[in-house]
């Protein structure tokens, strides 16, 4: 099994588990964290605080010029460290989906399909020509901690590596005008898809068909692994479907609360007869939540089992039935 590093740095992952708590009860909400929750027996933790001292020097700009992060599929050369992206542009691109394929924590875009479901899925894409293929990684906790404490901007922070995907995605909707976007993410892949749905301008109101997320995690260090369970939401697109794919386990040990990363399934608000307010399974007619028993985070993508329905979901043109 290849190793997933999510913490790739003691330190940072030690400061989040000082800022950690586990409990078995979910959380009161507020209305810009609805269903990103967690519910316990998780690795979990509040927004740290940031007790060194930070250098408040200015720091220059991150270049905006979307194509310089972008490796092309027939650019025969080594693929660069500084590119988020690859992409992949069939014969006959109009009047295709956009397919946006988000990578989890650390992933690099080079990573094995053996040990990536995602990549497995781009590779799929690219074979069958079903349109456009954008590969995206996610950014680095340890970087998004370094540019706390550092005067020069770290360039592989999530915050960053989000707002170059936006662009580039919003510079293919322009270029090429699909018919709609199709997302897939793992872990903090699936945390970009709900990053990615909270605005909406580098979208240029085109449709979403489908998301897709596998053990999905809210993106960022400063929240230490903590599950996503929130139903993205797109503007002019609220009858898309999603498929919400998780592994869980009821009967870890107290040692293993703070060392294992456990997915849920997605949650709203509702009023109940006292108007009291409750979370309960947010799943629509057209969408599936899958549970996976027996695996881990680091896992789940290489089951065959989760690749092969999630595929099918992500590029289908007609309605799935739920197993």
């Amino acid at each position: 099994m290849l190793i997933r590093k999510i913490f790739p740095s003691s330190l940072i992952a030690l400061s989040m588990l000082i800022a950690g708590e586990a409990n078995t009860q979910l959380p009161k909400l507020n209305k810009n964290e609805a269903g990103r929750t967690n519910t316990g027996k998780e690795l979990t933790a509040q927004p740290y605080k940031n007790t060194i001292q930070v250098n408040d020097k200015p720091k220059p700009p991150i270049e905006n010029n979307y194509k310089d992060f972008i490796q092309l599929e027939n650019e025969k050369k080594d693929l660069l460290e500084e590119k988020i992206c690859r992409a992949y542009i069939p014969p006959h691109p109009k009047k295709k989906p956009l397919y946006i394929l988000i990578l989890g924590h650390t992933e690099a875009l080079d990573v094995s399909t053996k040990y990536s479901g995602i990549m497995h899925f781009y590779q799929k894409l690219i074979e069958e020509e079903k349109g456009i293929a954008l590969l995206f990684k996610t950014g680095s906790a340890q970087n998004e901690f370094l540019n706390i404490i550092s005067s020069e901007e770290q360039k592989n922070t999530p915050q960053a590596v989000l707002k170059h995907t936006k662009n580039i995605i919003k510079g293919f909707i322009q270029e090429y005008n699909p018919t709609e976007l199709r997302f897939a993410g793992y872990s903090w892949g699936g945390g970009t898809i709900d990053d990615l749905s909270i605005d909406h301008e580098w979208r240029q109101n085109t449709p979403v068909k489908t998301t897709v997320m596998i053990d999905p995690i809210i993106l960022g260090g400063k929240y230490a692994g903590i599950a996503l369970r929130k139903r993205p939401e797109f503007k002019d697109s609220p009858d898309h479907k999603h498929m919400h794919i998780y592994q869980r386990s009821p009967n870890l040990k107290l040692s293993e609360w703070f060392t294992t990363l456990q997915g849920n399934y997605p949650v709203k608000k509702v009023k109940d007869e006292k108007d009291n307010t409750k979370l309960v399974k947010d799943e629509r007619p057209e969408d599936i939540i899958l549970h996976i028993p027996n695996t881990t985070h680091l896992d789940i993508d290489d089951i065959e089992e989760v690749r092969q329905k999630a595929y099918l979901f992500l590029t289908s043109e007609k309605k799935e039935k739920k197993s």
